[in-house]
């Protein structure tokens, strides 16, 4: 099994995981938004997107999914033409060793679907204060670490850590390479 049950992130409630997103990660500077998937007559379609700090406890139960933090990098990495997922493992792998390696700290999850996100928190990220230089920050990151570029920007949505993807129902689970 590649990524082991997190005890933490599965025990903790939604509430426990964007308050600490927000005030111990996110330093109090991004209001992220989140929002929830939900079936109407069969058909999968998602909520109104919420800021954080505006969300009922109502809003936050239901949370599957959020925005990136001003001080975010995520690597997106999904099985390539040709390739499983044990594949896809071997490249994320590669890469976590190479963060440790440097001491850049980050968080590597299966999302439950398709592949993996490496969470990378950047303090220096902070004081980009423009959004297109923090994206195109976000984009060399990215694509030096060869994953998906769609998630370059804070208006951009991810898969809450802890919670059923949308699509396959699994939990997003923290691995710990």
């Amino acid at each position: 099994m590649w990524c082991l049950r997190n005890q933490l992130t599965m025990n903790r409630t939604k509430n426990e995981i964007l308050g600490n997103l927000y005030y111990n990660i996110g330093k109090q500077a991004t209001n992220f938004r989140i929002f929830h998937n939900y079936y109407d007559n069969s058909e999968k379609k998602f909520s109104k997107w919420i800021n954080y700090l505006d969300a009922t406890e109502k809003d936050i139960e239901k949370a599957t999914h959020r925005t990136l933090l001003k001080n975010e990098v995520v690597l997106d990495f999904d099985p390539e033409k040709g390739e499983g997922l044990n594949d896809v493992a071997r490249r994320v792998i590669k890469v976590c060793k190479e963060l440790k390696r440097k001491k850049v700290k980050y968080e590597c999850y299966y999302t439950g679907s398709r592949g993996y996100h490496i969470h990378i928190f950047i303090k220096d990220m902070f004081f980009i204060e423009d959004k297109n230089k923090r994206r195109e920050f976000r984009s060399n990151i990215i694509k030096f670490f060869g994953a998906e570029v769609q998630k370059n920007s804070e208006g951009t949505a991810i898969a809450l850590e802890g919670v059923p993807h949308w699509k396959s129902g699994k939990i997003k689970k923290r691995c710990f390479w």
